[in-house]
């Protein structure tokens, strides 16, 4: 008996496609969650790594920038702004990924969304608000 689908190929809508990949990239966040025991982490991990073995065989990758220098040109909506009065003057980083970026083929599907951490606005001319020619 023949396989009715062999030498097809799936097609999958782009929805979808970005659905999986945002799952995957979920489960690579619980993979570090403290709850879990080591045989279960090395398991979640090995299932993750297929995944996106599977979504990059197909042209789907995921973008995670938490931790980098904030550029306002990426594909991400900022959700929350975060003053932070220990980082340097005009430095802004991405503190959390709460949606990764989804690209196919190298286009973006899916803009991410991220919590952005800023030092405070500087104050120019910082003495100048009092008039002292009174």
């Amino acid at each position: 008996m023949s396989d009715p689908v062999a030498g097809e190929n799936l097609q999958m809508p782009i929805t979808a496609a970005c659905e999986l990949a945002t799952e995957c990239w979920r489960l690579s966040k619980l993979n570090k969650a403290s709850f879990l025991y080591t045989n279960d982490r090395l398991v979640l991990e090995r299932s993750v790594r297929r995944l996106n073995e599977i979504l990059d065989r197909v042209g789907v990758r995921l973008i995670d920038i938490a931790g980098t220098t904030y550029d306002p040109g990426i594909a991400a909506e900022v959700l929350d702004v975060q003053v932070d009065s220990s980082l340097p003057s005009d430095t802004s980083v991405v503190e959390e990924t709460v949606l990764p970026t989804v690209m196919c083929n190298g286009k973006v599907v899916q803009a991410g969304q991220i919590v952005v951490r800023k030092a405070p606005a500087r104050q120019e001319n910082a003495g100048d608000e009092y008039d002292t020619n009174d």
